[in-house]
């Protein structure tokens, strides 16, 4: 198979009217036009240097910009850096920014939460984990959030004075179970129409089954989520 080379030439005799925000700018990739040629390339099996050059030949067309939205760049707010396609900066005025912004929905959730003491947790027959939001961590018990923090204290890596700013929360637990109607419809959705009424007049006892199948596998599969309707609050005296 022969390749010829046919030279298109396109003009676009326009003018693009752009109205910028306080943070955009044109694309310096396309000028604002928004668009870019890809080669689309090819080969072909017959091509003598396939093994040098893989994809010798073109067939270019325009596309978009892969640098840009129509034809605009918007700038980092703090380093005024040109994001291309990004919604995000690397740069450490952004990266504070953002962590700012976790740390104030990390509040809002910790200022709505129900609010309990130390004390009065202790005495709740507690059979859930309690997550410490702050370090991200799933912890047993209050002893072991108490000691946790001690540790860090001895350590240097917080004072006794940041112990107030803990967001302590308690959690709901969840494992795997099973429904038996659902199985059996997904099960018979390819067989004939009678399969799952037929298959239904069993459903009680394949639940049963099912039921005491999850509760032998309850504590391998069991997870805990933090409820961040419910906290506790732990005061420096909780440490001593």
């Amino acid at each position: 198979m022969s390749i010829r080379t046919e030279n298109i030439e396109v003009n676009f005799d326009l003018i693009l009217k752009k109205d910028l925000g306080e943070n955009e700018e044109i694309c310096p990739k396309c000028g604002g036009a928004g668009l870019q040629v890809s080669d689309n390339p090819f080969g072909l099996t017959s091509d003598k240097d396939k093994y040098t050059e893989m994809l010798p030949h073109k067939k270019q067309t325009i596309t978009g910009c892969s640098h840009c939205y129509n034809g605009v760049q918007h700038k980092c707010t703090h380093c005024n850096e040109l994001l291309g396609r990004k919604g995000w900066c690397d740069c450490t005025g952004y990266k504070n920014m953002q962590s700012e912004k976790q740390h104030l929905k990390a509040l809002e959730k910790w200022n709505k939460a129900i609010k309990t003491s130390v004390e009065e947790h202790l005495k709740e027959d507690c059979t859930y984990m309690l997550y410490l939001d702050n370090y991200g961590q799933f912890f047993e018990s209050i002893d072991d959030v108490i000691e946790f923090l001690q540790d860090e204290i001895e350590q240097g890596d917080i004072e006794i004075s940041n112990i107030p700013n803990m967001r302590l929360f308690k959690t709901n637990q969840m494992s795997l179970s099973f429904d038996a109607q659902s199985i059996i419809e997904s099960a018979t959705e390819e067989l004939h129409e009678n399969a799952y009424e037929n298959t239904m007049e069993h459903v009680e006892e394949l639940q049963v089954f099912l039921n005491t199948f999850a509760e032998k596998i309850k504590k391998s599969t069991l997870t805990y989520f933090p409820n961040w309707e419910e906290s506790i609050v732990i005061s420096p005296n909780d440490l001593k």
